[in-house]
């Protein structure tokens, strides 16, 4: 301290190891980046969402032993049904429905209208997820009833309540959104609440 004294330089003259526009090329270049990751996250999320995987809500009770109302299921877009398989259709009248496919192209199906039991190709379906007895209910689907090609014949795990391929037929594969993959349930919400 022999008496000398310096004046400070303003922060935009400062030397950080470089000008105050490489200090802002550097900021640049961040934000640059965190908006390509978010667009790249972005494209991820609709790809994985709006194409390959889907979410929906299940409502009302034709499910029920196997879905339960109110809950939520994740479902794959892709790849064909299966038997047994769950699956988020739209009907002809662009009602949106989720129910399981009991028979696909070229199965056949046959009712008992005494015992209410169903075979698929002569044999009993499974029955660990169905509630009530299965009953004939249009007029005009005759039993035994040959799924045509490339449709499904779906069923509601609750029998007696569900709206299903005894009453409007079998579903053409391209109105299938989705399989469901698993269920998210909810604890149930009290009365009142």
């Amino acid at each position: 301290m022999d008496g000398d004294i310096r004046q400070a330089k303003a922060p935009e003259e400062a030397d950080f190891n470089g000008s105050v526009s490489e200090a802002k090329t550097l900021s640049d270049k961040r934000w640059l980046r965190r908006l390509g990751v978010s667009a790249l996250l972005t494209v991820i999320i609709y790809i994985l969402f709006g194409v390959i995987f889907g979410v929906a809500l299940v409502e009302g009770d034709s499910m029920e032993l196997g879905f339960t109302g109110r809950n939520v299921v994740v479902f794959l877009r892709l790849g064909r049904p299966k038997r047994c398989d769950v699956v988020i259709f739209t009907t002809s009248s662009s009602k949106t429905l989720i129910r399981r496919v009991a028979a696909i192209g070229e199965d056949v199906v046959s009712m008992s209208k005494n015992t209410g039991n169903v075979l698929i190709n002569g044999e009993a379906e499974d029955k660990t997820s169905i509630q009530g007895r299965t009953y004939p209910v249009s007029e005009t689907i005759e039993y035994e009833y040959t799924v045509p090609l490339e449709t499904v014949y779906v069923l509601g795990d609750n029998r007696e309540t569900a709206v299903d391929s005894r009453h409007f037929g079998a579903v053409n594969e391209r109105r299938i959104i989705g399989t469901v993959l698993f269920e998210f349930r909810f604890p149930a919400a009290k009365a009142g609440e």
